[in-house]
């Protein structure tokens, strides 16, 4: 098995394995500080579009798929540190009071890690924008990114500058709505933090 494929492995094995010894309280101190995920976090997303290519080919699937692959592990990474981060003393309280299994997910782990959760959504947000606009660069006859490369290619500037404010627009646009529906999910968090 080659290394790729090992530490994708040990990724989706370490997750839910985490998750099982955070709720049950079984994570030792050294085991809540060591960077198990910086090895998947730090894979190039690059690498994995000449492997997503030759299997998917140069079509919609594998614009899709670099999309959702690099859009995964900032969601994944920010989910596991804030399961990770729930205050010891939040689950020891529920145990005490009988809460165990998956109540006490729903009901402690998931709102005290759903800052974290959002801040991965969004972090993903503004890299599927990214990797959309890439993968439309190098293998697209239509959309945003091809629109501007071939205007940069064809000496259009005000074309070019036109496709970039309309991207820049966009990007600003979903982050401003993605902020909303944030604040409002989130609003016993803000109110509770400010």
């Amino acid at each position: 098995m080659d290394a790729h494929r090992l530490v994708g492995v040990q990724g989706a094995v370490w997750q839910p394995n985490g998750l099982k010894k955070r709720t049950q309280g079984e994570c030792s101190d050294g085991e809540r500080r060591d960077g198990r995920f910086r090895l998947v976090h730090g894979q190039c997303v690059a690498r994995r579009g000449a492997v997503g290519a030759r299997l998917l080919g140069i079509d919609d699937e594998m614009k899709i798929f670099m999309i959702a692959f690099a859009s995964f592990f900032p969601v994944l990474l920010n989910t596991y540190s804030g399961v990770r981060s729930v205050d010891p003393v939040q689950l020891q309280t529920a145990r005490t009071f009988g809460v165990a299994g998956w109540k006490l997910l729903w009901q402690i782990v998931l709102p005290a890690s759903s800052p974290y959760i959002f801040t991965g959504m969004r972090v993903s947000l503004a890299v599927a924008l990214i990797v959309m606009v890439i993968s439309e660069m190098v293998a697209a006859s239509s959309g945003i990114g091809y629109f501007i490369l071939s205007a940069q290619r064809g000496f259009k500037i005000r074309e070019m500058f036109a496709g970039v404010l309309t991207l820049a627009a966009l990007g600003y646009v979903l982050n401003r709505l993605f902020l909303a529906i944030e604040n409002r999910v989130l609003a016993w968090h803000y109110g509770y933090t400010q």
